[in-house]
């Protein structure tokens, strides 16, 4: 962090707070008798970079609907969907995460027709276990106004079918907002 002196040789760590950094000799000077040395043999250490983030709120929310995480074909995801909303007969729109990519042929992606097949009078909307695709039925993008007629040119994708045109349920990155909007706040 100092730009006269990018390099160092040595860094002394007293409670967890870097209290110097610079050559050998000095920075050695500070250890005590129950100091802990580290020897590099002369390679490079640097500042850890760390992306320990949260998303607390949204992950929260995750917990009270449908949890595909242990489900991995869609026959599975199917049951979990269809006993979530049979035993929450109450909520308006079915949520939940968990599906994973792999979980689906190199060539299909997760389709509003899987869904419909098991709820096809109320809303779901399934999110990705990293949060970044979601996995909508028919119902959904009706209620969303997604259709044929949609043109979506943000960021990500509204998967589309190359045949009719018609929306498959797959929404990726900004695409999902076009259905997430309209899933009341909690």
């Amino acid at each position: 962090g100092d730009p006269e002196n990018p390099w160092a040789e040595a860094i002394a760590i007293r409670r967890s707070r870097i209290v110097a950094v610079g050559n050998n000799l000095p920075v050695a000077q500070l250890a005590g008798p129950n100091s802990h040395v580290i020897d590099l043999g002369g390679r490079l250490a640097v500042p850890g970079f760390n992306d320990a983030h949260t998303h607390f709120v949204t992950n929260s929310l995750n917990m009270a609907g449908v949890d595909l995480s242990g489900d991995c074909s869609v026959a599975a995801m199917q049951k979990a969907v269809k006993d979530w909303a049979a035993a929450h007969p109450k909520e308006i729109w079915i949520t939940g995460s968990g599906w994973r990519y792999e979980c689906f042929s190199a060539h299909q992606l997760p389709a509003r027709q899987d869904l419909d097949a098991v709820v096809r009078d109320r809303p779901v909307f399934l999110r990705s276990w990293d949060g970044h695709a979601a996995w909508v039925n028919s119902k959904a993008l009706q209620l969303a106004g997604v259709g044929a007629h949609t043109r979506y040119t943000g960021s990500g994708q509204l998967g589309v079918d190359p045949k009719t045109g018609e929306p498959t349920g797959y929404l990726k990155e900004g695409a999902r907002a076009l259905v997430e909007k309209t899933i009341p706040e909690t």
